[in-house]
């Protein structure tokens, strides 16, 4: 005797990296360039580096962590999830210099949620700093992207 068969259920999910052996200068307004990729599914997928495609009217969870080496004093770092190159302030980030020395190592992690329209839809995590024309080192980064709904 047997029980009832589940439904066979397609998990959407990608995780893209990078471990930028030697370290790879990045500047501002660049995205984070990720080498390595590891994808389930057909709603999520890499388009050229560092664009990343959503499937239309889904919601994703996506988060991130960025290492690096910042090399300017007096100076905002920032990250965040751009979609359709629009930034998503709820998943930015920041690591300032102000009462550092540089360079200095930092650390950036975010998340959000992420609800698709109709269409083309990517994302893609860009540097952003204050004073413009900054950059950091990139050392390790990571994203993970899984459809929720």
């Amino acid at each position: 005797m047997t029980g009832p068969t589940a439904p066979n259920v397609l998990v959407n999910w990608g995780v893209f990296y990078d471990g930028y052996n030697p370290a790879q200068q990045m500047n501002d307004g660049e995205a984070v360039p990720f080498a390595f990729e590891n994808v389930s599914g057909t709603a999520i997928r890499k388009a050229t580096d560092p664009t990343i495609v959503l499937a239309p009217n889904q919601t994703y969870m996506v988060d991130y962590t960025v290492t690096g080496t910042l090399q300017q004093t007096n100076t905002d770092y920032g990250m965040a999830i751009y979609h359709n190159g629009n930034p998503l302030f709820s998943t930015a980030s920041n690591v300032d210099t102000f009462n550092n020395t540089a360079p200095t190592e930092g650390t950036f992690t975010g998340s959000g949620i992420i609800t698709t329209g109709g269409g083309l839809n990517t994302i893609r995590l860009q540097l952003l700093t204050t004073p413009a024309g900054r950059s950091i080192e990139l050392d390790n980064s990571n994203m993970r992207v899984v459809k929720i709904v």
